[in-house]
């Protein structure tokens, strides 16, 4: 769980910096029209571990864990967290939680909160999973692990890969706006 806290905390900082000024264009609109997605579908592959989680905004999550320590299951519905813990489902208040649903809700919130030192590099086009994409590389400070982050011709974000120290972690986004029922298990 701490793996996926962390991971959480970086995917939001990440994000932050990259909305740094001067942004450019096309990225810019990427991260309005993220913002503005009512759901969609993310896969994280960072370390060992596995993630995968469907987003209703604006306060509703499905997230699975594999390839940790401790496989997890949780669906946080506005205030409220669920865990399955030994096979069986646990209804509980998890500090935090809020703010780690928000890093992935609120990318426009975060735009107040980047370095004014960002770099972008415009990569070019590069084939993501056969599809074309736009990439850039972002270095939101120079002490910070650049991201790579591929916008896609529907002017989504489909691939953010973290290229950290101790390996890449890479977040998939797909299943934009998409009816999603996520529900209480108790």
């Amino acid at each position: 769980m701490r793996r996926i806290l962390a991971f959480c905390t970086l995917f939001a900082l990440s994000t932050g910096a990259v909305l740094a000024d001067p942004l450019p264009p096309q990225l810019a609109t990427a991260f309005a029209n993220f913002a503005g997605a009512k759901s969609y579908h993310m896969t994280v592959d960072a370390h060992g571990q596995h993630i995968d989680l469907d987003m209703v905004t604006p306060g509703k999550m499905h997230l699975t864990a594999s390839g940790g320590r401790m496989p997890m299951e949780m669906i946080k519905i506005d205030s409220d967290t669920y865990m399955k813990l030994g096979g069986s489902w646990r209804k509980f208040s998890m500090p935090g939680m809020d703010a780690m649903v928000s890093s992935y809700v609120n990318v426009r919130a975060l735009a107040t909160d980047h370095g004014t030192d960002a770099k972008f590099t415009d990569l070019g086009m590069s084939a993501v999973d056969g599809a074309p994409m736009h990439a850039y590389e972002v270095l939101s400070s120079p002490t910070s692990d650049p991201t790579d982050i591929y916008v896609g011709a529907d002017g989504m974000i489909h691939q953010m890969t973290v290229k950290g120290k101790n390996g890449p972690a890479t977040m998939v986004f797909s299943a934009f706006n998409t009816p999603m029922t996520i529900v209480a298990p108790i």
